[in-house]
């Protein structure tokens, strides 16, 4: 099992890393965590390693754009 020290040492022993590209590392490793305990496991571990380099499915992200009128203003 991987506590947070464990967790975050291991991201800041990755080279050349911004802070910011450690926290999404950190977050990306905690929302992998699939029983919620706030560790990882080896096997949760394994599988995030796993599918690394795998094709994810295409996201598209919807930005917030007020809907035009038809009326005037």
């Amino acid at each position: 099992m991987l506590d947070h020290s464990e967790v975050a040492s291991f991201v800041q022993s990755i080279p050349d890393l911004t802070a910011e590209e450690q926290k999404f590392i950190i977050s990306y490793l905690y929302q992998s965590d699939k029983d919620g305990d706030g560790v990882l496991s080896y096997d949760e571990f394994k599988a995030i390693i796993a599918s690394f380099g795998q094709k994810q499915a295409k996201v598209t992200v919807a930005k917030s754009v007020p809907q035009a009128s038809s009326r005037p203003p």
